[in-house]
Parts: C-alpha cells; sequence; structure tokens
C-alpha cells in the first residue's frame, strides 16, 4: 500500500491527476483489489505512456519507449511467468556497462532474471497490456508451431474416432445381415435411430438450460459477485468484420460492468484480413484490447487464431466474445466449467455458427492442462493451486 499510495502522489505531483481521480482510484481497489496504477490505466485517468513514465520515474529508473523490440532470449514460462521481455535497442541488447536490457511490470522479478541471464539487468517498466503485446510479439513463431502441432494432434484424433466408429458400424451391419436376416436388421435399425433421436433431444434440452442459466437473472448475477472479482482472459476473434460489427462490439464492452483493471483484451486477426483492418481504422476497439496478428504458423482458421489466444491468456477465467453476439457481465460473472472433454468444447467455440447465444467460458488453467500446455501466468497458477 505505501507504493501505491505513492504512486497516485506522484502523479499529483506531475500534474497528470487530480485529487478527486485518485481519491475515485483508490476507492476502487479498496473494493475490487488490484494495484492502483492498473487501475488507473483501466479507467482511462491516465495513458501507457504516463504511467510507465510515472512508475520508471518514481524508481529512478529510465521508462520503456517504443523503439525497443522484443527477443526470444528467456525461455518462454519464465517470460510468461515473470512478465519480462529482453529487448533490443539501437545499440542491442546491452545498455550501459553491458547490462541487458529487460522489460519488466515489477521488479520484484529482477533477481530470478539475473539467476536466468547470468548478467546484471538494465530494467524498463511498463504497463501490463505493453507486456502483452512485447510477449506475443517475442514469442510469436514458438506459440505458432506449438499451435500447429496441437491442430495436427486433434486432427489425428478426429479422423481415428471417426475411422473407428464406421468400422463398427460396417461390422454390426455385416453381423446383422448375417446371424439374423433382414427383417431382425430392419427392427434394430430402428430401435438405434429413435435412441439417437432421444439422445438428440437430451442435448438439445441440456443446451437450452445451460443458455438460460448462462444469462441469470440481475440478482442472480449480483449474488455471484463478490470483493474477490477474478482476472479475466476476453479473446475476440475477429475475421472479416464491418465497421457495423465492430461499432456494436465497441459499445458493449465499453457499457461492460466489471473492474476494466481485472480485464484482459485479447483480439486476435488473421494478418491477411484486409477487411477487418481497413473497418478497424473507422471503428477502433477500446484502449484496453490489445490488437494481435497470429503468426503464419497459427493463422489457420479460426481454430489456429482460438489457440494462439488462449496462448496469451493471463486471466484466472477464459472468456470467448463472439462479435456476432456480444458480451454481457452475466457471462463473465457466471461459474466457468462443464462436463466432457475441455479441448473438444473449446475448440466448438470456433465452428459451431448457430449456437450464438452459448459463449465459451472456462478456467484458463484447467483449459490449458486440456492441451498438455504449460500453465505460465501467474494468476492460473495461484487458480491452479487454489
Amino acid at each position: 500500500m505505501p507504493l501505491r499510495k505513492r504512486i497516485g502522489e506522484h502523479l499529483l505531483e506531475l500534474g497528470v491527476l487530480g485529487e478527486g481521480e485518485v481519491r475515485a482510484a483508490l476507492d476502487e481497489q479498496h473494493r475490487t483489489g488490484g494495484r492502483l496504477g492498473d487501475i488507473l490505466l483501466s479507467l482511462g485517468l491516465v495513458d501507457a505512456p504516463a504511467l510507465s513514465l510515472a512508475l520508471a520515474d518514481q524508481s529512478g529508473l529510465p521508462s520503456f519507449v517504443p523503439e525497443y523490440e522484443a527477443a526470444p532470449v528467456l525461455p518462454r514460462a519464465i517470460a510468461y511467468r515473470e512478465r519480462a521481455a529482453v529487448l533490443v535497442g539501437p545499440s542491442g541488447r546491452s545498455g550501459a556497462a553491458g547490462a541487458v536490457l529487460v522489460a519488466v511490470t515489477d521488479l520484484g522479478s529482477v533477481p530470478t532474471l539475473v539467476a536466468e541471464l547470468g548478467s546484471s539487468l538494465a530494467p524498463r517498466l511498463t504497463d501490463p497490456q505493453t507486456m502483452d503485446a512485447l510477449l506475443a510479439d517475442a514469442y510469436a513463431h514458438a506459440d505458432g508451431r506449438e499451435i500447429s502441432r496441437a491442430l495436427q494432434r486433434w486432427g489425428t484424433r478426429r479422423v481415428e474416432r471417426f475411422g473407428l466408429a464406421a468400422l463398427l458400424a460396417l461390422a454390426t451391419v455385416a453381423g446383422g445381415v448375417v446371424l439374423l436376416g433382414p427383417p431382425a436388421l430392419f427392427v434394430a435399425a430402428g430401435a438405434a435411430s429413435l435412441y439417437w433421436l432421444a439422445m438428440a433431444l437430451a442435448a438439445g434440452r441440456r443446451w437450452r438450460t445451460a443458455a438460460a442459466a448462462g444469462e441469470g437473472s440481475p440478482a442472480e448475477v449480483s449474488a455471484l459477485r463478490d470483493p474477490e472479482t477474478k482476472s479475466h482472459s476476453l479473446l475476440i476473434l475477429l475475421s472479416r468484420e464491418t465497421p457495423a460489427a465492430l461499432r456494436r462490439l465497441r459499445l458493449e464492452l465499453e457499457q461492460l460492468d466489471y473492474p476494466r483493471h481485472r480485464l484482459q483484451g485479447i483480439a486476435v486477426l488473421d494478418p491477411a484480413d484486409r477487411a477487418t483492418r481497413r473497418s478497424l481504422r473507422s471503428q477502433p476497439l477500446p484502449p484496453w484490447i490489445t490488437l494481435l496478428a497470429a503468426p503464419q504458423e497459427a493463422a489457420r482458421g479460426r481454430r489456429g487464431l482460438l489457440l494462439y489466444g488462449l496462448r496469451q491468456a493471463r486471466g484466472e477465467l477464459f472468456t470467448l466474445i463472439r462479435t456476432d453476439a456480444g458480451v454481457t457481465a452475466q457471462t463473465l460473472y457466471a461459474p466457468a466449467g462443464g462436463r466432457g472433454s475441455l479441448a473438444r468444447r473449446f475448440l466448438r467455440q470456433a465452428d459451431t455458427r448457430s449456437l450464438r447465444r452459448v459463449q465459451g467460458h472456462f478456467r484458463t488453467a484447467e483449459l490449458l492442462a486440456a492441451f498438455g500446455w504449460e500453465i505460465d501466468s501467474p494468476s492460473c497458477r495461484e487458480a491452479a493451486a487454489a
């Protein structure tokens, strides 16, 4: 708390904020927790450069400047866990006295980075959103290769399951014809058809129940809220979006009743999607949404974009937002989970266009584990341990 209070006082001294604005941010911090700087940024009271400059000035350090680029020098797991990226500037990776340039969001990670790199550091403080973009850029090719392997494994499993089902069906038909004769086979086929029809009706009822539960009444949603509001990663898949669709989505996101500093917004698009890029120029998303272009290895349809967004998530919960369905606070406050294979249900979010009212809502740690990926984010690790 003393550190957070000094940040507020320092911003007051710089003339960036007024007393009322700092007081409002402190009230929000008391209500929902989090860092004061992140709250000021999420409320739009300061922008990222001003916050980075104030944090750096408070610690007597140079601030991060856009001329730096991130390099994949650290192991990916350590970089994401410590929220740190090795920087390459105009003069290379070294600063004064040969120290390695590193962007960090918290100076507490410096000892771990020194031990990993075996060198002294020249840290540059930056905000969480800028760090998201730095890490995504530095490890884009590594993420792309991992997503490509995951899609290949999933495709192989689907072919194997389909082949086994077809083989069993053929064996059943052949055995029925040989052993029972055509009349008995006709009765068996009719019974099987009735069975699968009943299963389909039951699945439809479960889907309607889940959709109704996902919406919830205002009283039910209010009961789910608590002071320990969980951090949340929102993924938006952009594909050939029109200005009207982006404008509607932006208005819904701006009116979202959820502590903004607890949200990590990620918008992923195919770098070849020129239509969406043109639309974004006239209808940009809110500034707390980080726009990422998927690497070539991951830009393999909506499934690749979906998995790439998951790799960047750092919230305890993970929700997919459809541009054709929007997002509400009811979805974010609703309990995450469900039955069945998490990986299969998650990938279905990329393919199913008819279930527009049902959104993907998961626990991030469980979802990463379902794909066999390491849990790098600190908040995800804490949630998994709990």
